[in-house]
């Protein structure tokens, strides 16, 4: 995939998550379609979303090899990058399609380039997060196992006839005036120290509680503001029982009217 030319190294980040093999500049893209043949488009947008898919038209089974400037060589087999085209059905469930092949590449444009976990399934990764280090190892495709010993800087100068791999060995990141600063007798200047502290502490404690009396005083006085106020409603009898008035025992003039007219002698 790199070009005969000065200046091809590419530097890649390496990302465990990422769901491809390769994400790489665009040319880089460009010179495998022109070596493998294959013609390729972006339709894909199953399980491998994004990357490179072609059809069975024309076969490429080669492998592709990373050669890391340490002079460590990760070969990745042709059956984990370029694989049977995987859709997600409406269930959750995977759903190959065999007549479309997916290649696990990609193009990038303003991003960095990335090798994902694809690349992880031919090459061991060892991350020291104190130190800020990794370690790759080509992967063994064989039961058989060499395990390799780790070691830090420090462990590894006291044991000089081990082998293994070494790492640097996390440093202190403090400055080092802090580190390298004699210590001071008891004299002027502690006493200074001490009473500079001393007096810190006392104006701390008095500012704290002139501030925790001022708070109690402005709670006391909202709380005066929004006192409850309570209204008495009358029950329905005591407004029944009010106002009592006596019936007016004299006759009216309709009551007569109204006697003479229903009443006959």
């Amino acid at each position: 995939m790199m070009r005969k030319a000065k200046g091809t190294t590419l530097q890649c980040c390496i990302d465990p998550a990422n769901h491809l093999l390769l994400e790489a500049p665009t040319p880089y893209i460009r010179n495998f379609e022109s070596i493998s043949g294959l013609k390729t488009n972006y339709s894909s947008s199953g399980l491998h979303w994004n990357a490179l898919q072609t059809g069975l038209d024309k076969q490429f089974l080669a492998d592709l090899t990373f050669h890391l400037d340490s002079g460590l060589k990760i070969r990745v087999p042709n059956n984990q990058y370029m694989i049977p085209s995987v859709d997600i059905a409406s269930n959750g469930s995977r759903v190959s399609n065999t007549s479309k092949r997916d290649i696990l590449i990609t193009d990038i444009e303003d991003g960095p380039p990335i090798l994902g976990r694809y690349f992880l399934t031919a090459a061991y990764l060892m991350v020291n997060h104190d130190a800020g280090t990794f370690t790759l190892w080509q992967a063994n495709a064989t039961r058989e196992r060499s395990l390799v010993r780790v070691f830090d800087e420090e462990t590894g100068k006291k044991c000089e006839n081990t082998t293994g791999v070494i790492q640097p060995s996390a440093s202190y990141t403090g400055s080092a005036s802090e580190s390298s600063r004699p210590d001071r007798g008891i004299g002027s200047n502690s006493g200074s120290l001490s009473g500079a502290v001393i007096g810190g502490a006392v104006v701390g404690a008095v500012a704290g509680a002139v501030l925790i009396g001022l708070g109690i005083t402005y709670f006391l006085i909202k709380k005066k503001q929004k006192a409850d106020t309570y209204y008495f409603y009358p029950a329905h009898e005591e407004l029944q029982r009010a106002d009592i008035y006596e019936m007016d025992g004299n006759p009216r003039a309709d009551d007569e009217s109204y006697m003479k007219a229903g009443i006959r002698q």
